[in-house]
Order: structure tokens, then C-alpha cells, then sequence
């Protein structure tokens, strides 16, 4: 009989023995499936976003260009004028095409707009990546096509179908973004959502309609230091990265000598699109949070094996007189490993089927906890052949490692007390129940790490709303308009931004409004170099930087920001001489000891001189977790710029003011949205995402862990407490009383508990260390954690050895002396 014939008859005779115990059979397979589909569904994440495979044209060939900033990431974006300079001097590339991501506001046709995330293009793009339109065309590619403002846009696939009902008459028709005409020439296929990993791409315009949406200006476009693209590019036949990359200095080198005012210390690098997500510098920041993930399901998969071993243990043990007569006319013990090995795989695959299941409905809900930011996001996640294939082979290696070690216990079986009486014990004594023990053991030792991790977690979650953030949150709305994009100049921005304010005032519901070019603890960051003007710029380079916002006369008020000493900004310093406000910590870094108001402040080495007339009081700037940082207040100008955030303090529940400001919006101007707008504390909550994912995350798998754990300990003492039941009776029949038995059986619980406990406080100890970059105000020892962590896992597990012991209590003595 061939090896493929044995094979289909063990697993034949597998699925025949999995029939006739479906109690046992439910419980491995649901076990081994929680464990294979948190797996599964956290490999579906990380592949989606770190892995996903491009949507391109042989992607082995293409490139990502970056240049590097003096002193700084050496992964920054290109400006026009360089990429086309590399463009016609590189031979080591078929072609070379950029992007670079732009909120548009799309007209609804109701007179409200709709901000969509769209990418300005380089015409030759979608060449380059060897993808076309599934309707229509893309741009077309020719002698200056970059540069003619041809007013034309292709749509994604998820656009069409939820903006215009994906009516393939769509293309040639006019929509309006920003306000402008634009024609739609085309839309993609579904399996192209933007060059953009985790974002969905809405929308694709050429770079010369940049300037008509007013998405970008002709100075930015022709400026050498104005850096904002994208680039990537498809190597030549033959040429090699290091190739491509030698030559890439040279031109780099190039535009130094001939660019130094823009292009000084600039050095160019590229990397295979195939190793980038994001960006090499946010790819190292998101790799440690997918292995942090990874790590945690394949803890918990573990408890789940360790479940399916203790399962087969005792599934062996009560077939020891089976595999004692197989043994006893002629069995092999190697061909009886593989029958049991072939079970234990059997039983494997069917959790992983159902793992499958338990995936999808996983992957359903992390799609539904996408972060809320403004920018639409395109989290992917398919059970595609790559997961199929990784579902597979974790079902597979999980049924061989963590089912061998049962395998070769029950072959040692001792055929003569088998036979006789059915006791038989395997060969190695009392090993197999050293075994068992290890794997509970080893549970609860790992239930404690998981559990103390999502502890810390919960924990950092609970501090982060204890800080003060030098405002009041809780009554505050915002919203952040870019008036540029819709034509707005900075004189005509300044009107519509001072009507909005009186007009939100005048409302009952509004205490004071206020305008501001930046909100503390938001997404944007705004830096600039500022010197005492009594201290000398240093010898080379510019001043440090700093925070700075400029914001206008009831900024304070509204914040609900006190001054410390001097006054706020009064409606004369708008248009009077330059002044500024600075933070108590700004005050002690630029004059320490001294009264900072009347000092003077430099912007630059040579630019604005700005008297100090107030100190305000810190408040977080960044990050809720920081130590206060200087901030600079500069008097917002009547001509500013073009992108500013309002912020109102309501009477009432900010919620309604956040409906009053879009109200007022519309009404001074129908085409205008705001492109970020909510109360503050949802703008936080972007802020506080990451820990608030992480203490659900991992207190959702800590405490699957605890059940699975808690279920392997239940079922050793179980196991243990039948196997002494004629132990008990005579026990008892000795007037031993109920409590005494209880202890007797809850002690072989509680060795185990605590063995589990102190290696776990011990791992606990070390493991949670990689954990200090993702908490705010816990450090990875905190002993609360530790102590309230034990105390439940004790307190369930004693639980879990407390229901088996009273069953054992309650058993009659006669009926106990009677079983073998």
C-alpha cells in the first residue's frame, strides 16, 4: 500500500473518530478557530497595509525618488523644478512621474459641497504604472502636457458608485470642483484606490489644473525650494537600484553647485516601491505596532494550542486500550503516530475553517474602527489567496507541532495493564501529567503578560484623561477652511473669516468665536525660528524653531486660555505694530529670570521684530504626553493667509455650535466646506486613537486568553479530580467533609496557579517593556497593573478549580469506592 493510501485512509478514519465524539470535536475546533482567526484577521490588517501588492505594472521595476534635507529625514518630497531636472538628465529610467495629495470640495449639485481627498498627477502617471481606466481614459501623455491647464479629472471607482450611481454616462459630463468646470475623462477600476496606502483616493487631477482648482500657485510650481511631490519612477531595462542610484547623486551634486540657495546639503535617494508603504521614516514608526499586534494573536494561539494538546492528551488516555490492542497485533508505533498525528492535523484544518469565519467577522469590525480623520480612509482588508494561504498554513503547522507531543505519549503506551484492566499507564510513568501541567502552566503564564499589557493599556487611556491641556476642551468647536481653493485671495479670505466671526456672535448659542491659523493638539504644525533680539543669531544656520500660531483678539477668551502677565491682542494690533504673546515656558526660555513683556522678538535672523506684550499660560501643543514646549503667539493680520481654523465657544453643547458654524459657512459662501470641523475633543480623539486601539485591541485578546486559560485549568483539574474519584470516597468513608475534598482538589488548581503566576509576573516584567513607546503617564511596571492583573487572573482561575472540586465534594462515598 503506497504512503498516499495510508494517508487517505487515516484521514478517513480521522474524520470517522472526530463523528463520534462531537462534544470533543466542538470543542477543539472552536478553540483552535478563536485562536486561527485572530490570527488570520491580524495578518489580513498588517498584509493590507504594510504589504498590500501594487496596482501596477511589473512593481518590481519602479522606485520611489526622495531628497534629503540637511540635517533632517533623508526621505523628503521633490519640488517641479527638480523632478524635471532629473526627468531629462536620468538615462537610468524608462520614465519618471510624481503625485502629491490635495483636499478638493466637490459640488453636490445642492448648492453643499463635499471635501474629497484627490491626487494632482503628473499626465504621464498612469502610463508609468501601466494601468488604465476601466471607463473612459486617463490623461493624455505628450509634448507639454504636464503644463496645459486642460480642466479634466478621473474618478475612482468608489466615487462613481457613491456619487453618481455608477452611471457610465458620467464620463464627459462637467463637475465643479473648487468652484471650477472640470470635465470627468474618466474612472479607474476598483482594484486602484491611489498611490496613498491606508487613504482613499476620490479623484485624480493633471498638475496644470493645479493652479486653475487653486490647489497649488505658479510661484510654489516654479519654486526650487518648494517641495511637495511624490515622485516614482520605472528603472530601465537591465539597470540595477545601486545603478540607479549612483547616478542619482550625480545629478543631485548637479543642482547643488548650480542651486546652492535651495539645493544645499540636498543629497537624492530612492528605494524599490515594493519595500514602502508610507514612507521609510513612518514604515519604521508603523512596523513595531503590526509585530506588537502579531506577537499578542500568536500568544494567544498558543493558549489555544496548548488547549488542543491537553484535549489530545486526554482524548489519548481514554484510548488507551485501543491503541494497546493495536499495538498488541502488529501496529507499528511510527504508523500509529502518524494515525494520531493525522487526527490531531484533521482537527486542525476543520479550526481553521472555521478560523476563517471567526477572520471575517473580525476583519469586519477593525474596518469599522478606522481612525477618525479627516482624510477618507481605505483600509483594505481581503481574505485574499495570501491570507487563504497563511489561514493554511498556520492550521497545518499547529495540528503537527502541538499534536505530535501526544502522539508519541500515547505510542508508549504499556500494552500488558492496558489489556488487562484498562489503566495502563503510557511508558515514561507519570510524564504525560507533567505535560499537562506545563501546558496550563504555560497559560496562565501567558494570560498574565497579555492581561498586564492591556492593563497598562486601559491604564495609559484612563491618564490621558486626567491632563490638563491648558484649555477646556469640552465646550469648543472647530472648523478649518482652506479659502484658497476656492479663490479666495488673503485680503478676500480676511472678509469672509471676520463676517464669519461677527455673524457666529451674534448667535445666543455662542459665547465668543475666534480665528486661528492653527489648533493646539490638532493635526497641523507650524514652526518658525525666533530669537530675543538682544541675542546674536548664531554663526551658521538659522535661529532654532518653535511653535507659533497667529491668532486674533478673542483667541484667549475663546480658548479659555488665561494671561499670566500683560494683556491679549486688541483689535488696533492687526493693523498697528507688530507684536506677540508668549507661553510662561517660551518667557523662561528666551528670558529667564527676567519680565518678558516689552522684550522684543526676532523672527529670523533678519526678518520682523515683534514686541511682547503678554504671557500666556502653557497648554499642550503637540501631544497630550509632552512636557511643556515655548509657543509663540503672533497678532493675526486683516491680509493672512488663506487657510485658518474657527473656533467657538458655546453656550450649550458644542455639538450644536459645530452645526451653527457649517450653517453660517453656506450662508456667506454655498460652494465653501470646511475641511476638518467637529468639537475639540473628536479632534483629540485623533490624538488619543493609537492608545484607545490599543487598550481595546489587546484587552479584547487578553481576555480571550483568560477564557481559553481558564478553560485549560478547568479541564486538568477536572481530569484530576476523576481520576482520584475512588481516592475521595475512601477519603470520605474516613470522615473527611465536604470542604476537605474541596481543598484537596482546588490545591492541585492552586500549585498550578501559582507556578503560572510567578513566571508570568517574571515575563510580565521583561515583556512589557517593549510597551513604553505606545504609554502615556504609566511606566511598563506600573504595580497597580500588576497587582489588580494577578488578583483577577487568581480569582477566575480559583473560580475555574472550585467547580470541579465541589462536583468531586457532593459524590456519594459508595458510589466513589465502587469506581476503579
Amino acid at each position: 500500500m503506497t504512503t498516499m493510501d495510508n494517508l487517505m485512509r487515516d484521514v478517513g478514519y480521522a474524520f470517522r473518530r472526530l463523528a463520534r465524539t462531537p462534544g470533543f470535536t466542538a470543542a477543539g475546533v472552536l478553540t483552535l478557530a478563536l485562536g486561527i482567526g485572530a490570527n488570520t484577521a491580524i495578518f489580513s490588517l498588517v498584509h493590507s497595509v504594510l504589504y498590500r501588492d501594487l496596482a501596477a505594472r511589473a512593481p518590481e521595476e519602479l522606485v520611489e525618488l526622495y531628497t534629503g534635507e540637511p540635517g533632517g529625514t533623508a526621505y523628503s518630497t521633490f519640488s517641479h523644478p527638480d523632478l524635471r531636472d532629473v526627468r531629462d538628465a536620468a538615462t537610468v529610467f524608462q520614465d519618471v512621474a510624481a503625485r502629491y495629495p490635495a483636499m478638493v470640495s466637490l459640488d453636490n449639485g445642492d448648492g453643499e459641497g463635499q471635501v474629497v481627498l484627490g491626487e494632482v498627477v503628473t499626465p504621464n502617471l498612469f502610463v508609468l504604472l501601466g494601468v488604465d481606466a476601466a471607463v473612459g481614459r486617463t490623461f493624455d501623455v505628450g509634448e507639454n502636457a504636464e503644463s496645459r491647464a486642460v480642466p479634466e479629472t478621473v474618478l475612482s471607482h468608489r466615487l462613481w458608485q457613491g456619487h453618481f450611481g455608477g452611471d457610465p454616462g458620467v464620463v464627459g459630463r462637467t463637475v465643479q470642483l473648487n468652484g471650477r468646470s472640470v470635465t470627468v475623462i474618466g474612472v479607474m477600476s476598483p482594484a486602484f484606490t491611489g498611490q496613498f496606502p491606508a487613504f482613499q483616493t476620490d479623484l485624480w487631477v493633471p498638475t496644470g489644473t493645479a493652479v486653475a482648482l487653486n490647489v497649488e500657485t505658479v510661484e510654489a510650481m516654479g519654486a526650487r525650494g518648494q517641495r511637495d511631490l511624490f515622485p516614482v519612477a520605472r528603472l530601465a531595462p537591465g539597470v540595477t537600484v545601486a545603478e540607479a542610484k549612483a547616478q542619482l547623486d550625480v545629478i543631485a551634486g548637479r543642482l547643488e553647485g548650480a542651486h546652492p540657495d535651495s539645493n544645499q546639503g540636498r543629497a537624492m535617494t530612492l528605494l524599490p516601491s515594493t519595500e514602502v508603504a508610507f514612507n521609510p521614516e513612518v514604515d519604521r514608526a508603523v512596523a513595531p505596532v503590526a509585530v506588537l499586534l502579531t506577537v499578542v494573536v500568536g500568544l494567544v494561539l498558543a493558549i489555544a494550542c496548548a488547549n488542543l494538546a491537553s484535549l489530545l492528551l486526554v482524548r489519548a488516555e481514554e484510548r488507551r486500550k485501543e491503541i494497546a490492542t493495536r499495538l498488541a497485533i502488529g501496529g507499528g508505533r511510527g504508523r500509529l503516530v502518524g494515525q494520531l498525528l493525522t487526527e490531531s492535523v484533521v482537527l486542525a484544518l476543520l479550526g481553521g475553517a472555521v478560523g476563517l469565519a471567526v477572520a471575517e467577522g473580525l476583519v469586519t469590525a477593525l474596518t469599522g474602527l478606522a481612525p477618525p480623520t479627516p482624510l477618507p480612509i481605505n483600509i483594505d482588508i481581503q481574505l485574499d489567496g495570501t491570507v487563504l494561504a497563511f489561514a493554511f498554513g498556520i492550521s497545518l503547522a499547529t495540528g503537527v507541532l502541538f499534536g505530535l507531543a501526544p502522539a508519541l505519549q500515547a505510542a508508549r503506551t504499556n500494552m500488558v495493564p492496558a489489556l488487562r484492566d484498562g489503566t495502563g499507564a503510557t511508558g515514561g510513568g507519570r510524564r504525560w501529567l507533567t505535560l499537562r501541567h506545563a501546558l496550563v502552566v504555560g497559560q496562565v503564564t501567558v494570560s498574565l503578560v497579555l492581561l498586564v499589557s492591556a492593563g497598562l493599556f486601559v491604564r495609559s487611556l484612563a491618564e490621558t484623561r486626567q491632563v490638563d491641556p491648558g484649555f477646556d476642551p469640552g465646550h469648543l468647536a472647530v472648523a478649518t477652511l482652506n479659502l484658497g481653493q476656492y479663490g479666495y485671495g488673503p485680503d478676500e479670505a480676511g472678509a469672509f473669516l471676520d463676517l464669519l466671526v461677527e455673524r457666529l456672535e451674534a448667535s445666543p448659542e455662542v459665547r465668543s468665536a475666534a480665528v486661528t491659523s492653527r489648533v493646539p493638539l490638532g493635526i497641523g504644525l507650524h514652526l518658525a525660528s525666533f530669537l530675543p533680539e538682544e541675542q546674536s543669531p548664531p554663526a551658521s544656520g538659522s535661529p532654532p524653531r518653535y511653535d507659533y500660531a497667529r491668532v486674533d483678539q478673542k483667541y484667549f477668551e475663546t480658548m479659555d486660555v488665561p494671561m499670566v502677565r500683560g494683556r491679549p491682542f486688541t483689535p488696533e494690533d492687526r493693523v498697528g505694530p507688530a507684536v506677540a504673546i508668549v507661553s510662561e515656558t517660551a518667557a523662561h526660555h528666551f528670558w529667564p529670570g527676567d519680565d518678558p513683556v516689552g522684550k522684543r522678538l526676532r523672527r529670523g535672523t533678519d526678518g520682523p521684530v515683534y514686541e511682547v506684550v503678554g504671557v500666556a499660560r502653557d497648554t499642550k501643543v503637540r501631544t497630550l504626553g509632552e512636557t511643556p514646549r515655548p509657543y509663540v503667539y503672533l497678532s493675526r493680520d486683516r491680509r493672512g493667509t488663506t487657510i485658518a481654523a474657527v473656533v467657538v465657544a458655546a453656550r450649550g453643547h458644542p455639538a450644536e455650535a459645530v452645526k451653527l458654524l457649517r450653517t453660517e459657512i453656506r450662508r456667506i459662501d454655498p460652494s465653501v466646506t470646511s475641511f476638518q470641523g467637529g468639537t475639540m475633543e473628536e479632534q483629540m480623539a485623533i490624538l488619543l486613537y493609537p492608545v484607545r486601539m490599543g487598550a481595546m485591541l489587546i484587552a479584547a485578546f487578553g481576555a480571550l486568553a483568560l477564557i481559553l486559560a481558564t478553560t485549560g485549568l478547568y479541564g486538568v483539574v477536572s481530569y484530576s479530580a476523576s481520576r482520584r474519584t475512588r481516592e475521595m470516597g475512601i477519603r470520605m468513608a474516613m470522615g473527611a467533609r465536604s470542604h476537605d475534598i474541596v481543598g484537596v482538589v482546588i490545591r492541585d488548581g492552586a500549585v498550578l496557579l501559582g507556578v503560572g503566576l510567578a513566571l508570568g509576573l517574571a515575563l510580565a516584567g521583561l515583556g512589557t517593556r517593549v510597551l513604553g513607546r505606545f504609554l502615556f503617564g504609566v511606566g511598563t511596571g506600573d504595580a497597580l497593573t500588576f497587582v489588580v492583573v494577578s488578583v483577577l487572573l487568581a480569582c477566575v482561575a480559583l473560580l475555574a478549580s472550585w467547580v470541579p472540586a465541589r462536583g468531586a465534594a457532593r459524590l456519594a462515598p459508595v458510589r466513589a469506592l465502587r469506581q476503579p
